[in-house]
Order: structure tokens, then sequence, then C-alpha cells
């Protein structure tokens, strides 16, 4: 195995601290079981890790501002690890850029970054690549800080990607083309952007929004475009957007890899959309709080929407209301079902349904 490892770092001569900036690393390595570490301090570093060959460790880790890294692995079974934070008492971590690039498959990687400002650029190239893995515990894109983006692009089979932004006015992207790719983004704060888009069969995608007590005006985006792909939107928090489009066949607004179903909204002034074009899909859409909005639209045969705004318990006792929320359901097609329960106060239920062997059903009952 061969090892490398470089670091720019601060240099202390005669009591005074001369920082290093401007320093360019390129690390080369051509072969198996190679392992390299950059490390870089202070302002305008530039880095760049680039292996040939299988079972590769790349590591970079940047603890100021204002620096950019690169990491390329092609081959298999590589490791990628992108960190970038601050030291102590060094006033934050800013404006850094990381790009990882790996090319074959199962290849797994770590990002990391806690500061304001950061951006990350993520590709993945093959099957079975996964972020989540054995490599190492919790997200594999993990962002904490303020105005951080991070887009992960994957192509090919088998893949996951596990994401978590800690923060506000944070960006997370995904990007598969495959089959059977998995997905999940966690959001904790506020004025978050997440966007997340499979082109594919059998692809899921989970999106949580929450906190310690809430997560507010956070936008989710779901695209799913192929057959047999399930989402879930789980959000908790005020003027919160979720909205989830599925493209083909047999998908469901339904997740069966963690527990939930839909989109579930729990808050208030929050809006759910989902859209579906194809055959026998399901939508589902839950809100338990006041002034929430729910659009469903379905084009297609046998496709089924289920929109519950509060509800009741078994007994009948009332467990959640919903006060001057509204729901609006779209379904063009035949043999269509859908299904809608309101519970509370100033309700209002629209439904248009176009063409033949049609059913709905509304329930609307106050909360006394």
């Amino acid at each position: 195995m061969k090892r490398m490892y470089l670091c720019a770092a601060a240099l202390i001569f005669s009591g005074f601290m001369f920082a290093q900036t401007n320093n360019k690393s390129d690390v080369n390595q051509n072969g198996n079981s190679n392992d390299a570490s950059v490390t870089q301090q202070k302002l305008n570093n530039d880095s760049k890790i680039d292996q040939d060959g299988n079972s590769n460790r790349g590591v970079a880790r940047m603890f100021s501002s204002d620096n950019r890294t690169r990491t390329i692995q092609d081959g298999n079974n590589n490791n990628a690890v992108t960190e970038i934070t601050a030291l102590p008492g060094s006033g934050g971590a800013g404006d850094n850029r990381a790009f990882v690039t790996q090319e074959g498959n199962e290849n797994k990687g770590i990002v990391d970054i806690a500061g304001s400002m950061n951006q990350v650029d993520w590709l993945q190239d093959g099957n079975r690549n996964n972020i989540p893995s054995t490599f190492a515990d919790g997200p594999k894109v993990d962002i904490e800080g303020v105005g951080n983006r991070a887009v992960v692009e994957q192509i090919g089979n088998d893949n996951e990607m596990n994401m978590g932004l800690y923060g506000d006015d944070n960006q997370a992207r995904s990007f598969s083309t495959g089959n059977e790719n998995r997905s999940i983004t966690r959001v904790f704060g506020d004025n978050n952007f997440t966007r997340i888009d499979q082109d594919g069969h059998r692809n899921n995608t989970v999106v949580e929004v929450a906190g310690l007590g809430s997560s507010d005006y956070n936008d989710a985006r779901v695209t799913q475009d192929g057959n047999d792909n399930s989402a879930l939107g789980d959000i908790a928090g005020d003027h919160n957007d979720v909205d989830i489009e599925q493209l083909g066949n047999r998908n469901n607004a339904l997740d069966d890899f963690l527990p939930g179903d839909g989109a579930t909204i729990v808050g208030d002034w929050n809006r759910i959309d989902i859209f579906q074009d194809g055959n026998d899909n399901e939508g589902y859409s839950f809100a338990a709080g006041n002034d929430n909005r729910s659009f469903t639209d379905q084009l297609g045969n046998d496709n089924y929407s289920f929109v519950t705004q509060g509800k009741r318990d078994m007994s009948g006792v009332v467990t959640d209301h919903s006060f001057n929320s509204r729901s609006f359901v779209t379904q063009h097609g035949n043999s269509n079902t859908n299904n809608v329960l309101q519970v509370g106060s100033n309700q209002l239920s629209t439904v248009v349904q176009m063409g033949n062997g049609n059913t709905s059903a509304v329930s609307q009952t106050s909360n006394n």
C-alpha cells in the first residue's frame, strides 16, 4: 500500500504565526490499495487527489475559507472523504468548494461540512454505489451551517444516497439515473430547499423536514420518472411546501422502507402537491394543523387518491383537528377512486373526475 500525506498548515516561528496561503497540492496514484490524505489550513488553498485503480482511499480536509478540493477516483471499491470545517477560534469555514468524482462500482464516500456558503458537487457513475454504508455511520452528505449547497448525481443501478442538512438557507439536490436507487434526505432548519430527481424504475425516495421544535419555510420537491417508484414526504413545521411528481405506472406516494405514507405534514399554512401521470398509481396526503392546502392531480386509469386533514382515533375521539384547510382533487381517466376525510371546522373539498366508472367519497366532520 502506498501512503501519501500532505499538510498545508500554519507555521510558528519566534512566537509569530505565518499563515500559508495560496498553496497547491496535486496527488496522482495509479494502482490498487493506495491511500492519500491532504489537509489544508488557512486561505486560498487548492488540492487535487487523482486515484486510478481499485480499493483506494482519498481524504481531503479543509480548515478555513476560500479553499478548493477535487477528488477523482476511477475504479471499484474506492472510498472518498471530504471534510470542511473550522479550527477552534478561527471564526468559521466559508466559501469552500469540494468536487468528488467516482467512476466504477461499489464506491463509497463521505462529505462533512460545517460553516457557511460552502459548496459540494458529487458524481458517482456505476452500480451499487452507496453513500450510506458500513464505511461510516450517519448521513454521508452532512451539512451544518448557513447558505451551503450540495449536489449529488448518481448514474447506475442499486445506488444509495443519504443527505442531512442542519441549519438555515441550505440547498440539497440529488439526481439519480437508473433502477432500484434509494434516496433519503433529512432537513433540520428554516428556508431550506431540497430537490430529488429519479429517472428509472423501482426507485425510492424519502424527504424528512423536522427539527427540535419545527422547521419552517422549507421547500421539498420530488420527481420520479418511471414505473413502480415510491416517495415519502414527512414535514413538521409551518409554511412548508411539498411537491411530489410521478410519471409512469404503479407509482405510489407511499414509502416501503421507512414508516409513513405519502406526504405527511404537521403544522400550519403548509401545502402538499401530488401529481401522477400513468395507471394504477396511488396518492396519499395527510395534514394535521390549520390553513393547510392539499392538491392531488392524477392522469390515467385505476388510480387511487386519499386525502386526510385532521383525524379521529378508532373510538371517534379527535386526536388532530384542522381549521380552514382546503383539499383539491382532480382525476382524469377511468375507474379512479378518491377519498377525502376532513376533521375540523371551515373545511373545503373540491373533487373533479373526468371519465367513466370513477368513485369519490368526501367525509367532513366537526371536532366536537
